[in-house]
């Protein structure tokens, strides 16, 4: 507690009045109590605010006494200062990033406060890779009994269905028209969506004809292209060389 002296020259006092005399007390008394009284209740805290880990000084943390809006904010060096003649008995420490922290604090007196922050979570990357976006090289149809090549791209591994297969390129007979599904992965493994492609089979041609012993060009159904090159006739049966274009 600090103490205060007031001094006045002895023939000062001996030249007052009596009545001036209990003026002048009166009024020193007054403004020593009201000086006790506001020293007594200003509260003055002093410090600095580093990280936890690193000790670096953290600029532009948010101080507040609590239950007041008394607050500061500590300068570039981490450095604060804070006081109020309110009553209080702590105070908040906050910044971006790391985890809030309340310390108590005594109540009227100047006091030094220095402060460590721990980073309450990390702050990481998050990068989102596109998906694949896949699709089927092929032919649309294929002849009875021929075979066709399918082959998937737009990604890295590969999954078929009808027929189960993790090749990039399938080989297939279809009998019948058929659907056929591959879906697939990039490298960074995100799954695309699947795609689908229809192989429909064209049906083998059944030809009749009457064909004389001289090469001649025949159509049938106005479809097949077939050019005779020879024949000849036995009693059962006609032997047929030919070709379909």
């Amino acid at each position: 507690m600090q103490k205060y002296k007031f001094i006045l020259p002895l023939p000062s006092l001996l030249a007052i009045k009596p009545k001036e005399g209990i003026r002048i007390v009166l009024f020193l008394i007054l403004l020593f109590t009201l000086t006790q009284k506001s020293l007594a209740q200003t509260t003055r805290v002093t410090g600095k605010v580093v990280d936890a880990f690193t000790r670096e000084p953290l600029p532009f943390v948010n101080i507040i006494f609590k239950g007041t809006t008394v607050g500061v904010t500590t300068d570039v060096e981490g450095l604060y200062t804070i006081s109020t003649t309110l009553k209080v008995d702590s105070m908040y420490f906050s910044y971006i990033g790391y985890a809030r922290v309340a310390k108590g604090i005594k109540m009227g007196v100047t006091q030094q406060l220095n402060v460590p922050m721990t980073q309450g979570f990390e702050l990481q990357t998050v990068v989102v890779n596109l998906l694949p976006i896949l699709s089927i090289s092929s032919n649309t149809s294929v002849c009875a009994g021929q075979s066709i090549n399918l082959t998937a791209n737009g990604a890295s591994t590969y999954t078929w269905t009808n027929p189960n297969s993790q090749l990039t390129t399938i080989s297939v007979s279809p009998t019948v028209t058929t659907i056929y599904t591959v879906n697939g992965t990039s490298l960074m493994g995100c799954v695309g969506l699947p795609v689908s492609n229809t192989i429909t089979v064209l049906p083998i041609p059944i030809i009749t004809v009457t064909a004389p012993n001289t090469a001649v060009t025949y159509y049938v159904n106005n479809t097949y292209n077939i050019t005779w090159t020879s024949a000849y006739l036995s009693s059962s049966f006609v032997v047929l060389d030919y070709s379909i274009n």
